[in-house]
């Protein structure tokens, strides 16, 4: 019974710990300009990921780590915007950039994780 009880204490404390795991990587690039960096955020929290970006068209690419959609802005010339679902990891570029933030879309108390990337075009 106790070997049981040690097996299953490992399985489960392997199982809680796989989505850490499971966030897929944003490998320094050739062309990397900021990044990659991790961020945690509180409901409808922003943070700025880059500033001072003009002069260079860039990409930025955020996997989405967490358990609510994150919000992904570049504002400057024209503004982008694009939406990362949970689970998920997507890219966003603009040609004359100034800044770029993401906006946590979860709700009430929930939380939201994301890597990301920024990248030189």
């Amino acid at each position: 019974m106790n070997r049981f009880l040690v097996l299953f204490g490992v399985i489960l404390t392997m199982a809680l710990a796989a989505p850490a795991f499971a966030a897929p990587p944003l490998p320094i690039g050739g062309r990397t300009l900021a990044g990659p960096a991790s961020t945690s955020l509180v409901a409808s929290a922003t943070e700025t990921i880059a500033a001072g970006l003009s002069g260079n068209a860039i990409c930025a690419s955020v996997a989405n780590t967490g358990s609510a959609a994150v919000q992904l802005t570049i504002t400057g010339g024209a503004t982008s915007v694009l939406t990362i679902p949970i689970r998920k990891t997507l890219t966003l570029c603009n040609d004359d950039p100034a800044t770029a933030s993401l906006l946590c879309m979860a709700i009430g108390t929930g939380t939201c994780k994301a890597t990301w990337r920024i990248d030189d075009l």
